[in-house]
């Protein structure tokens, strides 16, 4: 058989597609494989030819010189052969013939599978997985191109305004550079997400300016609040997160002169001292009173920090703030009081909200014992209720009234009663509202795990809990180890 050489294969036919994204026809694809056969026959003659030269040159001592230049051009052709049969290999990766219209899907499948934590803390802050589309985008020409026709991979605005500090010794100039990178790199998103809907992140970092540098900076965050407002009829969800003494008045304006008619969820970490000036606490209770709680499809809200009481904030204006909540995670102290978040003011939530379905409580303290209201809070569509950080007070499962409760997670551990029977509501709410009815009524109940000191409730109810047969939801209660799922 003639040994083809990488000289050979010069004049291939596919010569001009190699190092290229070229997609081959099926007849194309029978010429390669047929092609690469050869080729791989050919690479095992020369590797067998290679090893019959070097067992020759060990026996024969006549032109020693002759042998090794021979061996070394064996070599090399092999080496080309390889070469060829590698590139002419990749032209057959599947991917390469995904249509374009699949490729785009996976795109899409691939964005949404990076989905960010509400919490700012363990947001990704750089690197590659903070922008996954301009990822997608850099593998190759034809991805590229594909990437840029396709407006919904460039939805998802990802900002962060990183923190500086004159005492640290940050360079104001470095500052600089990354925020007028950030503003680039929005303006450049913008445009390609063209009228789609926007999933907007925006967090800013704690910034210290000397005087002589503060010009400038509120020059870049009005040049940021000018990409985004033209923006906000298209947003369906933002996260937000700054501590407002850092915030300037124009980043403010974001919430305060568009309309948000597309709005399905906001999550809001705002953080503030408790002590701090005026002027702090009225940029809280205008972003609590902000016309953005007022659109009518916003359904999911998350507050974490500090931030106007929900009840006072609806009183202060005419506009229809939050009435069209339905999913509620409030881990927020108000700037209204000087009590840590409780269980009366979660009451004063409850009753505020009554369209909500899915709620979750923050109890920054314990308060004394509550009079139970009559008559009590109705939460008609309440269906799920988290109530974490610290125990219930008593008086507050007597307070409400949940019809249609299918689920009670608790996230905490509680005190024996022995201890402090006033911070023990958790069993008077379950006996209230939740585990004996749940038990005996509902048939959606699956199972219940707690400890020892609630499992003495469920004696007088025996196994009730297995008398059910074809449950749909799943009931789980774990007080100790403060884990709770359904």
């Amino acid at each position: 058989m003639p040994t083809c050489f990488a000289d050979d294969l010069i004049d291939s036919p596919f010569s001009q597609y190699l190092n290229t994204n070229y997609a081959p026809s099926d007849a194309e694809v029978h010429s390669l494989k047929r092609l690469i056969e050869n080729l791989a026959a050919d690479a095992v003659t020369l590797t067998g030819q290679i090893d019959e030269a070097q067992r020759a040159s060990r026996t024969q001592m006549a032109r020693p010189g002759m042998a090794k230049l021979r061996l070394i051009l064996m070599r090399s052709r092999l080496a080309g052969n390889r070469q060829f049969i590698e590139e002419h290999t990749m032209l057959l990766a599947p991917i390469r013939r995904i249509p374009p219209d699949v490729l785009i899907l996976i795109f899409q499948t691939f964005l949404e599978s990076i989905e960010l934590p509400s919490f700012p803390d363990v947001w990704p802050k750089c690197g590659s997985i903070s922008r996954p589309s301009a990822v997608v985008s850099q593998v190759c020409a034809g991805w590229r191109s594909l990437a840029l026709q396709t407006p919904t991979l460039w939805t998802h605005l990802n900002i962060r305004i990183p923190s500086f500090s004159v005492r640290v010794g940050r360079s104001w100039m470095t500052w600089c550079r990354k925020v007028d990178a950030q503003l680039l790199r929005v303006n450049a998103w913008i445009n390609r997400a063209a009228l789609c809907p926007i999933d907007l992140s925006l967090r800013i970092g704690g910034v210290v300016f000397k005087a002589d540098n503060r010009e400038d900076a509120i020059k870049r965050y009005e040049d940021l609040v000018k990409l985004l407002l033209p923006t906000s009829r298209r947003w369906q969800s933002v996260h937000f997160a700054w501590q407002v003494q850092f915030v300037t008045e124009s980043v403010l304006k974001l919430f305060e002169e568009p309309q948000f008619p597309l709005l399905r969820k906001a999550s809001f970490f705002v953080s503030a001292e408790k002590n701090g000036s005026a002027t702090q606490h009225a940029r809280a209770r205008r972003l609590s009173r902000s016309l953005l709680f007022a659109t009518p499809g916003l359904r999911d809200v998350t507050l974490t920090g500090y931030w106007e009481n929900i009840a006072a904030a609806k009183a202060s204006t005419s506009s229809l703030l939050y009435k069209s909540i339905t999913h509620l995670s409030l881990d927020a102290d108000s700037l209204d009081s000087d009590l840590p978040f409780d269980c009366s003011q979660a009451l004063d939530v409850l009753k505020s909200l009554p369209n909500l379905i899915s709620a979750k409580f923050s109890l920054h303290d314990s308060c004394p014992p509550l009079r139970p209201l009559s008559p009590p809070v109705h939460c008609p569509h309440l269906t799920s209720m988290t109530l974490e950080s610290k125990p219930v007070s008593k008086g507050f499962g007597p307070s409400i009234y949940l019809p249609v409760l299918e689920s009670l997670h608790f996230g905490y551990a509680p005190f024996h009663q022995a201890e402090n029977p006033d911070l023990n509501g958790h069993e008077e709410l379950l006996l209230q509202q939740g585990l004996p009815r749940c038990l005996v009524t509902l048939s959606n109940l699956n199972y219940v795990r707690c400890p020892s000191e609630v499992s003495q409730m469920m004696n007088p109810i025996g196994s009730s809990s297995e008398s059910h047969s074809s449950p749909s939801v799943a009931f789980c209660l774990d007080l100790k180890n403060s884990s709770y799922a359904t």
